[in-house]
């Protein structure tokens, strides 16, 4: 008879990998003398380090990261489920709130937002009611950071200025830094650019007072995205640069690779494209030994905008196919309607606007199901252009107006008017 953690194990596995997965546990339960079908919280530590091993050769870094932190998850539950027993209460309740914090991290990690804040929501009360001050507000930082990442900016304003306040009470400095940089985020996520900079500030001022080279580098990488996003490019990268001479090679080795990639994010905002690509190559060599595959694919495609931009068509088809072979592997479904819109392009810049087409109705019909609707705008746009091209007027129209109506709604100005122009251009 098959165990219920076995069952689970091997679910997660067919999920992420298909039938690979079951395969692949399979073959490392053999070689760790385990039986698959009888798997137990004991064997997960072992059996973890083996998989994500394993699991990285196909599909890399970031997914073999996100499959085991899953299957640890049943370690800590488990941990969980036998806390009390003949420990003192105080005791019983420490480990609980211990358990309940690494709990709320790992589902943050992989991604299970709602059973984060359930963990988290629980480890807050105790740890308040423990008079773990320490803990009380780690939990605040982690919550605020969950309700980040869904989205949900006033949830998470509530929780970075409690822990903001609660630092303050508990003249706690590092927690009040931690609170300028997550709420410094929050600003850059909405849009208010100068509050963003104040809050960046402050943290780099703490930071920069207590030599804390990473926290610093990390708030140096805030400012740069913040200084990039409103316009202010070579601000940007010079905080970009800061962010560089901080991390440190032996062991931040991806927050360098993502600092090169926002980089060249900034010098394609510039329409410096040879500067866009020898940033995004330099993110490529960098993570790409290290198995980050994922991040490698979306760095490709963004290096085969850039060689598109260059003319240099040969390089750019072949970075956008290597891209593609990759994003395949990790299931990226968002990184393949880039890549669809890359390939695109590269076809519109090369005149041959019958291949363009379906590359953008593809990245389109990806869009519409994810949701995602200033792309879903960019790439509808791109596919006007493409008809506009090929004297489809009619279909041209149509493309454009669905355009139109999604800027108008999100309230993006100029994209609004670049579609205006090419209205005006077709009916000319």
């Amino acid at each position: 008879m098959v165990s219920h953690l076995s069952l689970v194990i091997k679910r997660i596995l067919r999920r992420e990998l298909k039938s690979m997965g079951e395969n692949i546990l399979k073959k490392q339960c053999g070689d760790l003398g385990i039986l698959w079908s009888e798997i137990s919280v004991d064997d997960i530590d072992k059996l973890s380090k083996v998989l994500f091993d394993a699991i990285l050769t196909f599909t890399g870094r970031e997914k073999a990261e996100k499959i085991v932190k899953e299957i640890e998850k049943f370690r800590v539950l488990d941990e969980l489920a036998h806390v009390g027993g003949e420990i003192a209460e105080r005791i019983s309740k420490t480990n609980k709130m211990d358990a309940l914090i690494r709990l709320g991290d790992i589902c943050s990690f992989i991604g299970e937002w709602e059973n984060a804040l359930e963990y988290l929501e629980e480890a807050l009360k105790l740890s308040r009611e423990l008079g773990r001050k320490l803990e009380e507000l780690k939990t605040l930082d982690s919550t605020g950071s969950v309700y980040l990442e869904m989205g949900n900016w006033d949830s998470a304003g509530e929780y970075l200025d409690e822990m903001l306040a609660k630092s303050l009470e508990y003249e706690d400095k590092d927690s009040r830094a931690l609170a300028f940089r997550g709420l410094g985020k929050l600003a850059w996520r909405t849009g208010k650019f100068d509050q963003a900079k104040e809050y960046g500030f402050k943290s780099a001022e703490y930071f920069k007072k207590q030599k804390d080279e990473l926290n610093l580098a990390y708030t140096y990488k805030d400012l740069g995205d913040v200084f990039g996003e409103c316009g202010e490019y070579d601000e940007g990268l010079n905080y970009y640069e800061k962010s560089l001479a901080l991390f440190d090679p032996r062991f931040d080795v991806y927050n360098l690779g993502s600092v090169y990639m926002n980089m060249g994010v900034v010098y394609s905002l510039k329409k410096d494209w040879q500067g866009a690509a020898e940033h995004y190559e330099k993110c490529i060599g960098l993570i790409e030994k290290e198995g980050y595959m994922n991040t490698v694919a979306w760095a490709l495609f963004n290096v085969g905008e850039a060689y598109t931009k260059l003319e240099d068509f040969g390089k750019a088809e072949e970075a956008l196919d290597r891209s593609t072979d990759l994003l395949k592997k990790t299931d990226d479904e968002i990184g393949m309607a880039g890549v669809s819109m890359k390939f695109g392009e590269l076809y519109l810049d090369q005149k041959r606007y019958e291949e363009a087409v379906p590359h953008f109705e593809s990245c389109i019909t990806t869009l519409k199901k994810l949701g995602i609707p200033k792309y879903l705008a960019d790439a509808t746009h791109e596919l006007g252009n493409a008809f506009a091209a090929l004297k489809r007027k009619d279909d041209a129209l149509e493309r454009y107006n669905e355009a139109l109506a999604i800027y108008k709604e999100l309230g993006t100005d100029k994209s609004y008017e670049d579609v205006m122009a090419d209205v005006e251009k077709l009916g000319r």
